[in-house]
């Protein structure tokens, strides 16, 4: 990551006073977003800056650039700069990012949630918008602006309008909007510019070039330096380009060629980098005054924009850059490469190895680029940025990339991941040939390693063909190879809360995940090291979901140890959460929340989104004990709606919200739901997600009176479920479910159709002592509690001091305040005071408390 993109341009000392932009955008803190339009060279980002400064306004600062279509690349760059500018940088650092987060808004929510509890007010500036041509980034940005918090505000600088979506927030009336009219220089304005820099013209003479430039900033600028040189102000500015004169011929006649050749050279030369400094230049050009060559022309306004105070880095004006880039282009093509591998040489030196790959790739140097590609696999593998590594591999010459095993195996890895199955093949089989052809040379150590590489490739292949039979096969043999160094295979599961739906879980059909890992778990760790643990989370999984809870624990504490060394969030939060459904089965709700508060201390604050899949399992918990207001507030149902777009990292929170929907009554806006995740499971091929939403349909159908459409529902649930043997989806549901298949009997009886029934007993017979047991938990828990003293007993210190502050009617944010703390901790805190005094909200506990003399 280039620091310098997070700088705020650094301006003239001397700059014209625009007092209608000011005014303008003084009215920023009575909106949420400031639109600044017009094309380059109007001055859009020096009026930014100057108001920012002269209004002393604390704000985060993104310079963009092309490469920034990338979604992942584009928060990343959004997360670093609202981190720079907060007092607590680190409180966004956990906020994970990839592809499918952003495109289903996780990320943006996430973003949203964690700012909303920040005190700090701050604007955040997006410079050179127009660069921006991603749909996906262009939508996250959308719904990033129509819900963030009121402590945020956002300048968008671009050179168009902006797009349709953005708009809607202007025509709402929400939105400050500053175009050409209001940017360009009028002639009083354009007379002091040209006072500032000790030229002084006639009122007929500005008159004259302001109509020639349209009021635009950067060619009366231009104007202002060519005229220093002139003999004759009156015949420059008579001959000067106006609107009928392309931008480049302006540049080239009254810019460039005033330049001497030396320097005219070192501008084409170095016209390729987006980001320009000393060192960096010197390499490129060999001229070693660079770094008080790029000064000056900052210095004179020479279409390039220091990018920090320091002035160590630079960059072209954007418009500036593409001229000289055209000179570039019609140079010698070797020279070109020249100039990109030794750009690339420099940032790989000195630690930009992304910046370093690019290089070397446009210079078709792939030698050089190949291992720098490799050797950041690990990195790029485990951060979810697996789009960014495909790109760059599938820039190299195929049979670069099929000389080296692990560099088949990666790709083929990645391209699973991707969806991409077929091709997946195509590369581990090239990395079979390529291993037939060196395996002659390889001492037996490295043989049975690159093997192992090859198998575990091709039993990836067959995981996500869904092939049981050959995945268990694939296993079996890497087994058999003496590994004694563990093969790399990056994050399992880039974002879902339960891994029995991802592809390894065989997306939820139990027989064939216990099939492929039951038999082969004890030799898992020694091949696959800490990263075994993500199979024995799925194995644990599909026990838990066949009711055969013992077997879960002991899964899961054999595991323990590499779950927690390993602190991928990928692999605590479902083994976590599959720990609290343990704690529930047993009635402890507030076992199951101490489960969940103790997963996310060790996540640690640095993973928010993460942490986010904990909230809907939180406010699962609290549906479950049927209290919809206390689920309300993990839910986040302000922003949550019946018509939201679907998508796989979503699911959970999609159908915990259909469950919260059916406790609060809102019985059609929950059908509608449940249909669109119906059809969206179906589609998507999960099978557990298909059957849950199934009971759920059924639940909601009956009490809408629809006794058919929930008996079909609820057939549907039992024939996908049977063959696998599920069983806690049905009984977790307890007295709705308990009801169904008490009337599953009579309608067995009616229709004649008893191809499940004696699976719809079991799990009847299931679901009852489900019930019986959490009644008897929670007799046992009244006992503990018959009085005020004994409520007291159970409070530790700090829910003692949390619920005196909330008699006292303080906010969950002044709470956290006093107490130093999170609103998330003050929420946990507020979950086991409800559930220690028996009560379902806030107000029902401040009442309680009183009556105890609490």
């Amino acid at each position: 990551m280039i620091r310098t993109k997070l700088c705020t341009p650094n301006i003239s000392k001397n700059i014209v006073s625009r007092k209608n932009i000011q005014e303008k955008l003084s009215l920023l803190s009575q909106y949420k977003l400031a639109l600044i339009s017009a094309p380059a060279g109007y001055g859009k980002t020096t009026a930014v800056v100057s108001f920012l400064e002269t209004a002393a306004v604390k704000y985060a600062w993104l310079s963009i650039d092309e490469p920034d279509n990338d979604p992942v690349r584009f928060w990343n760059y959004i997360r670093a700069s609202i981190s720079e500018c907060l007092k607590n940088a680190d409180v966004l650092s956990g906020i994970q990012i990839n592809s499918e987060l952003v495109s289903s808004n996780i990320t943006t929510d996430l973003l949203i949630n964690t700012l909303n509890e920040i005190a700090e007010i701050f604007t955040l500036v997006l410079d050179d918008y127009h660069l921006i041509n991603n749909e996906t980034v262009l939508r996250s940005v959308e719904y990033f602006i129509k819900y963030m918090p009121p402590n945020l505000s956002v300048i968008m600088i671009s050179r168009k309008e902006p797009d349709y979506g953005i708009s809607k927030l202007y025509s709402r009336e929400t939105a400050v909007r500053l175009t050409i009219k209001d940017l360009a220089f009028s002639t009083d304005e354009a007379t002091e510019l040209f006072a500032q820099r000790g030229i002084n013209l006639r009122p007929d003479d500005i008159s004259d070039l302001d109509k020639r430039t349209e009021g635009w900033a950067a060619g009366l600028v231009a104007a202002s330096i060519s005229m220093k040189e002139s003999a004759n102000p009156r015949e420059f500015i008579s001959s000067f380009s106006g609107k009928n004169y392309s931008i480049n011929e302006m540049l080239e006649n009254e810019v460039y060629c005033k330049w001497p050749v030396e320097i005219r050279g070192f501008l084409v030369h170095t016209a390729f980098l987006d980001k320009l400094s000393g060192p960096l230049c010197a390499m490129v050009t060999g001229n070693a005054k660079s770094a008080e060559l790029l000064k000056v022309l900052s210095e004179t306004n020479s279409f390039i924009i220091s990018l920090d105070q320091e002035k160590t880095w630079f960059r072209y004006h954007h418009l500036f850059q593409e001229f000289l880039l055209q000179k570039l282009e019609a140079e010698n093509i070797t020279a070109r490469h020249s100039l990109l591998s030794l750009s690339g040489q420099w940032y790989e030196e000195n630690g930009y190895i992304q910046d370093s790959i690019n290089c070397y790739i446009k210079a078709k140097e792939y030698e050089k680029a190949f291992p720098l590609v490799w050797n950041i696999y690990l990195e790029v593998a485990q951060n979810g940025e697996y789009s960014l590594w495909r790109k760059w591999i599938e820039s190299m010459p195929e049979e670069l990339i099929e000389s080296d095993i692990r560099a088949c195996t990666g790709y083929s890895w990645i391209l699973s991941i991707e969806n991409q199955v077929d091709k997946a093949a195509l590369w581990a089989d090239k990395a079979l040939a390529c291993f037939e052809r060196i395996r002659g040379g390889l001492d037996r150590t490295e043989q049975e390693f690159l093997e192992a590489n090859i198998v575990l490739a091709n039993a990836n292949v067959s995981v996500f063909r869904m092939d049981a039979d050959a995945a268990l096969r694939y296993y079996k043999r890497v087994y058999e190879l003496a590994v004694f160094t563990p093969v790399f295979v990056g994050e399992m599961n880039p974002g879902e809360p339960s891994l029995l739906e991802t592809a390894y879980g065989f997306r939820g059909r139990l027989n064939k995940a216990v099939a492929v890992y039951e038999s082969t778990i004890e030799d898992t760790p020694r091949v696959l090291g800490d990263f075994s643990s993500y199979l024995s989370a799925v194995l644990a999984e599909c026990r838990y979901e066949r009711n055969e809870l013992k077997e879960v624990y002991s899964t899961l504490v054999k595991s323990m140890g590499r779950i927690t060394g390993l602190r991928n969030p990928g692999i605590i939060v479902p083994c976590f959460i599959t720990l609290a459904k343990l704690k529930r089965v047993r009635g402890d709700i507030r076992g199951a929340l101490g489960i969940i508060e103790s997963g996310r201390m060790i996540l640690g604050r640095g993973n928010s989104l993460w942490s986010y899949f904990f909230d809907i399992f939180t406010a699962e918990l609290y549906l479950y004990k049927g209290s919809a207001e206390n689920a309300e507030s993990w839910l986040h149902t302000d922003r949550t709606g019946i018509f939201d777009m679907l998508s796989v990292s979503r699911e959970f929170e999609y159908i915990v919200y259909a469950k919260y929907l059916i406790l609060r009554n809102r019985l059609d806006e929950a059908m509608i739901l449940l249909a669109r995740l119906e059809d969206f499971t179906k589609r998507e091929d999960r099978l557990g997600s298909q059957i849950e939403v199934l009971c759920q349909k059924a639940i909601c159908a009956d009490r809408l009176g629809e006794a058919r459409s929930s008996m079909d529902a609820l057939y549907e649930a039992l024939e996908l479920g049977s063959y696998d043997g599920y069983a806690r989806t049905f009984a977790d549901l307890n007295h709705p479910m308990a009801d169904l298949l008490i009337k599953y009997k009579s309608w067995v009886k009616e229709t004649g159709n008893n191809k499940h029934f004696e699976y719809s007993k079991k799990l009847l017979k299931l679901t009852k002592a489900n019930i019986k047991l959490q009644n008897a938990a929670r007799l046992q828990e009244n006992a503990g509690n018959p009085n005020g003293k004994s409520v007291k007993d159970h409070l530790s210190e700090r829910e003692s001091a949390v619920l005196k502050l909330m008699t006292e009617e303080l906010s969950n944010q002044e709470i956290a305040d006093k107490l130093f703390i999170t609103v998330r901790t003050v929420k946990y805190y507020n979950a086991r005071i409800f559930d220690k005094l028996g009560v379902n909200n806030r107000l029902e506990a401040i009442i309680k408390a009183r009556e105890l003399g609490l």
